[in-house]
């Protein structure tokens, strides 16, 4: 539900702010909303959230939108989608952070800084879920490099800003993640046996077989 309702709300201010021709110029996007460090310094620190929903020409949501889908899709079944919404707003900040400190004077737009904080969410888990989560992340990994590429190609990108919320999903999935019972690698316990104590493996709770 989040991710469609993200997909949704950048789409939309995509087609308003082409409608308004935003991007035309450095002050044009300055004034719809793009990240900007001295803007930021005077008081203006929501530029952080609506810079992320700003986007450069029909390539740059595009790519960012079959990215959103693809691992936000799969952050909001692993994590749900209340943890998925805190990951997302600190992924902003953190890119946010990245980008007032290290490109200070440089315009930048995009949701590509929140994107990178759902993969980093993404491999915090998988690093939880073995095999199974190693597979997820590899599967993700190509779009991850896409926009990585698309940030030398496409003007007001901050490859800062991708480093930011990298770190700061990454940080907030290692808190947030709990991996599913069923999931869980089986753990040895005593147990008696004939009065002597026996390993045995603790298995998860098996499903009954159908009727």
């Amino acid at each position: 539900m989040l991710t469609r309702l993200l997909l949704l709300a950048n789409i939309l201010v995509f087609a308003w702010t082409s409608l308004h021709n935003a991007t035309a110029s450095s002050s044009s996007l300055i004034h719809y909303g793009a990240f900007y460090g001295p803007a930021v310094q005077d008081g203006e620190w929501w530029r952080a959230f609506t810079s992320a929903f700003v986007h450069d020409g029909f390539l740059h949501i595009a790519f960012n939108m079959f990215a959103l889908w693809q691992i936000g899709t799969i952050v909001e079944q692993l994590f749900g989608t209340p943890k998925m919404a805190v990951i997302y707003v600190a992924s902003i900040l953190g890119s946010g952070w990245a980008i007032y400190e290290f490109n200070y004077t440089e315009i930048t737009i995009g949701a590509s800084g929140a994107i990178f904080g759902l993969f980093g969410a993404l491999v915090a888990a998988g690093l939880r879920l073995g095999k199974y989560g190693q597979q997820l992340v590899r599967s993700m990994l190509g779009l991850v490099i896409i926009n990585v590429l698309l940030g030398f190609m496409i003007p007001n990108i901050s490859q800062a800003g991708h480093l930011g919320g990298l770190v700061a999903g990454f940080i907030l999935g290692v808190v947030l993640y709990r991996v599913p019972v069923h999931l869980r690698r089986p753990t040895a316990v005593q147990v008696q046996s004939q009065g002597a104590p026996v390993e045995a493996e603790l298995l998860p709770p098996q499903q009954p077989p159908h009727q």
